[in-house]
């Protein structure tokens, strides 16, 4: 028996085939992405400078120079968007932006609760934190 991060890769090697790291940085993720989606799979790397991702020599990896706030997203139907780091680069304006034109609801963590015991779950709690 392995552990659940074991499981979770094996389980995404089975169902990714088309995978987005956005923000691919120096690549890590999209040479990792690329060994998981196996030669059935794409990745498609994106980043505002690919300077630390040219001589990446695999043929499910794709590398475009891409500005998230500014261009579209690349054509497809993603079965895994990564990124991880992105948002401590974007200013908050910019951010607020791209997430409410991605259809993202800021305040859907304060309705989660309510939906959840809507659905018939129970003992749903939630506990707010900030960090200064």
């Amino acid at each position: 028996m392995g552990s659940r991060h074991e499981e979770g890769h094996r389980g995404a090697r089975h169902r990714t085939r088309l995978a987005l790291p956005v923000g691919a940085g120096a690549g890590s993720v999209a040479r990792w992405l690329a060994d998981v989606v196996g030669p059935g799979g794409e990745v498609v790397a994106t980043d505002v400078s690919t300077i630390h991702l040219d001589g990446f020599e695999r043929p499910n990896l794709e590398v475009r120079e891409h500005d998230i706030l500014v261009d579209p997203l690349p054509e497809g139907r993603f079965d895994l968007i990564h990124a991880r780091l992105l948002v401590e680069h974007l200013g908050t304006d910019a951010l607020a932006g791209f997430m409410s034109r991605s259809g993202y609801d800021p305040y859907f963590g304060r309705k989660l609760v309510h939906e959840l015991e809507r659905v018939g779950l129970a003992d749903v709690a939630a506990e707010g934190r900030l960090g200064v």
